[in-house]
Protein backbone atom coordinates (compact mmCIF):
# COMPACT_ATOMS: atom_id res chain seq x y z
CA UNK A 1 0.00 0.00 0.00
CA UNK A 2 1.05 3.32 -0.74
CA UNK A 3 2.94 5.67 2.21
CA UNK A 4 0.67 8.17 1.16
CA UNK A 5 -2.23 6.35 1.87
CA UNK A 6 -1.10 4.75 5.70
CA UNK A 7 0.03 8.11 6.30
CA UNK A 8 -3.18 10.24 5.19
CA UNK A 9 -5.20 6.98 6.65
CA UNK A 10 -4.18 7.13 10.46
CA UNK A 11 -2.98 8.87 13.18
CA UNK A 12 0.78 9.57 14.24
CA UNK A 13 2.39 6.51 14.98
CA UNK A 14 -0.46 4.17 14.03
CA UNK A 15 1.32 1.41 12.49
CA UNK A 16 -1.51 -1.07 11.74
CA UNK A 17 -4.51 0.64 10.70
CA UNK A 18 -7.66 -0.75 9.08
CA UNK A 19 -6.35 -0.05 5.26
CA UNK A 20 -2.94 -1.62 6.10
CA UNK A 21 -4.59 -4.54 7.25
CA UNK A 22 -7.76 -4.62 4.57
CA UNK A 23 -4.90 -4.01 1.76
CA UNK A 24 -2.29 -6.73 3.09
CA UNK A 25 -5.55 -9.44 3.32
CA UNK A 26 -6.92 -8.44 0.07
CA UNK A 27 -3.01 -9.05 -1.36
CA UNK A 28 -2.43 -12.47 1.07
CA UNK A 29 -2.58 -16.01 -0.66
CA UNK A 30 -3.96 -16.97 2.63
CA UNK A 31 -6.96 -14.00 3.15
CA UNK A 32 -8.53 -13.33 6.55
CA UNK A 33 -12.33 -14.12 6.50
CA UNK A 34 -13.74 -10.44 6.15
CA UNK A 35 -16.24 -11.59 9.24
CA UNK A 36 -12.81 -11.58 11.80
CA UNK A 37 -11.57 -8.28 10.38
CA UNK A 38 -14.94 -6.53 10.73
CA UNK A 39 -15.43 -8.21 14.41
CA UNK A 40 -11.48 -7.21 15.32
CA UNK A 41 -12.35 -3.58 14.47
CA UNK A 42 -16.05 -3.31 15.77
CA UNK A 43 -17.53 -2.82 12.40
CA UNK A 44 -20.18 -4.39 10.31
CA UNK A 45 -19.40 -6.31 6.89
CA UNK A 46 -20.69 -4.41 4.60
CA UNK A 47 -18.73 -1.20 6.10
CA UNK A 48 -15.69 -2.98 4.89
CA UNK A 49 -16.99 -4.29 1.74
CA UNK A 50 -17.77 -0.65 1.33
CA UNK A 51 -14.49 0.21 1.65
CA UNK A 52 -13.26 -2.26 -0.72
CA UNK A 53 -15.82 -1.36 -3.86
CA UNK A 54 -14.72 2.40 -3.07
CA UNK A 55 -10.78 2.63 -2.92
CA UNK A 56 -9.29 0.47 -5.79
CA UNK A 57 -6.29 -0.57 -4.23
CA UNK A 58 -8.42 -2.62 -1.78
CA UNK A 59 -10.03 -4.85 -4.18
CA UNK A 60 -9.57 -8.53 -4.44
CA UNK A 61 -9.75 -7.83 -8.24
CA UNK A 62 -6.31 -6.23 -7.85
CA UNK A 63 -4.02 -8.95 -6.25
CA UNK A 64 -2.71 -9.55 -9.75
CA UNK A 65 -1.81 -6.16 -10.51
CA UNK A 66 2.25 -4.88 -10.00
CA UNK A 67 1.56 -1.54 -10.93
CA UNK A 68 -1.54 1.06 -10.67
CA UNK A 69 -1.52 3.89 -13.19
CA UNK A 70 -3.24 7.20 -12.04
CA UNK A 71 -6.89 7.81 -13.51
CA UNK A 72 -7.22 11.26 -11.82
CA UNK A 73 -9.02 13.84 -14.16
CA UNK A 74 -5.20 15.96 -14.15
CA UNK A 75 -3.12 13.22 -15.09
CA UNK A 76 -6.26 12.25 -17.77
CA UNK A 77 -6.22 15.35 -18.71
CA UNK A 78 -2.40 16.20 -19.19
CA UNK A 79 -2.81 13.13 -21.68
CA UNK A 80 0.48 11.45 -19.97
CA UNK A 81 -1.44 8.02 -18.73
CA UNK A 82 -1.46 6.03 -22.22
CA UNK A 83 1.85 5.89 -23.44
CA UNK A 84 3.13 5.18 -19.61
CA UNK A 85 0.64 2.59 -19.16
CA UNK A 86 2.11 1.29 -22.61
CA UNK A 87 5.69 1.19 -20.94
CA UNK A 88 4.61 -0.49 -17.76
CA UNK A 89 2.72 -3.39 -19.83
CA UNK A 90 5.87 -3.78 -22.03
CA UNK A 91 7.97 -4.08 -18.92
CA UNK A 92 5.45 -6.62 -16.23
CA UNK A 93 2.76 -7.55 -18.82
CA UNK A 94 -0.35 -6.23 -20.14
CA UNK A 95 -2.16 -8.13 -16.89
CA UNK A 96 -0.08 -7.04 -14.34
CA UNK A 97 -0.86 -3.12 -14.80
CA UNK A 98 -4.46 -1.63 -13.29
CA UNK A 99 -5.69 1.68 -12.80
CA UNK A 100 -5.98 3.72 -9.32
CA UNK A 101 -7.76 6.99 -9.03
CA UNK A 102 -5.55 10.36 -7.73
CA UNK A 103 -2.41 9.66 -6.34
CA UNK A 104 -1.41 12.76 -5.51
CA UNK A 105 0.77 14.19 -7.67
CA UNK A 106 -1.82 16.43 -9.75
CA UNK A 107 1.14 18.93 -10.22
CA UNK A 108 3.78 16.31 -12.25
CA UNK A 109 1.48 14.64 -14.35
CA UNK A 110 2.98 10.92 -15.70
CA UNK A 111 1.94 9.16 -12.10
CA UNK A 112 1.83 5.68 -10.93
CA UNK A 113 2.36 3.36 -8.25
CA UNK A 114 4.56 0.49 -7.57
CA UNK A 115 5.65 -1.74 -4.75
CA UNK A 116 4.29 0.51 -2.30
CA UNK A 117 5.85 4.11 -4.28
CA UNK A 118 4.39 6.62 -6.01
CA UNK A 119 6.29 8.14 -8.80
CA UNK A 120 5.42 10.92 -11.20
CA UNK A 121 6.90 13.55 -13.33
CA UNK A 122 10.32 12.10 -15.54
CA UNK A 123 10.34 8.64 -12.83
CA UNK A 124 9.34 6.54 -15.90
CA UNK A 125 12.59 7.23 -17.38
CA UNK A 126 14.06 5.35 -14.27
CA UNK A 127 11.93 1.96 -14.68
CA UNK A 128 14.28 -0.38 -14.81
CA UNK A 129 16.18 1.22 -11.79
CA UNK A 130 12.99 1.33 -10.05
CA UNK A 131 11.84 -2.64 -11.30
CA UNK A 132 15.26 -3.36 -10.32
CA UNK A 133 14.25 -2.42 -6.62
CA UNK A 134 17.24 0.71 -6.58
CA UNK A 135 16.78 3.94 -4.97
CA UNK A 136 16.30 6.60 -7.53
CA UNK A 137 16.10 10.23 -6.63
CA UNK A 138 13.00 11.59 -7.60
CA UNK A 139 12.47 15.36 -8.44
CA UNK A 140 11.16 17.67 -5.84
CA UNK A 141 8.46 20.01 -6.43
CA UNK A 142 8.02 23.23 -4.05
CA UNK A 143 5.46 26.00 -4.41
CA UNK A 144 5.53 29.09 -2.68
CA UNK A 145 2.61 31.07 -2.53
CA UNK A 146 2.58 34.88 -1.68
CA UNK A 147 -0.91 36.43 -1.08
CA UNK A 148 -1.36 39.76 -0.16
CA UNK A 149 -4.38 40.37 2.37
CA UNK A 150 -6.21 43.69 1.54
CA UNK A 151 -8.51 44.89 4.39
Amino acid sequence: MSKNISNLSGRIGLKDNLFKQISENTLSDTPKDINEIAKEHNLGVSTLHGAESFYEFLRPSHREKKAFVCNGSACMCAGTQDKLKDTLKEKLGDDKVGEMFCLGHCYENNAFHYDGENYAGKDIEKIDQILNGEDIIQDKFFLKVLQLLVF
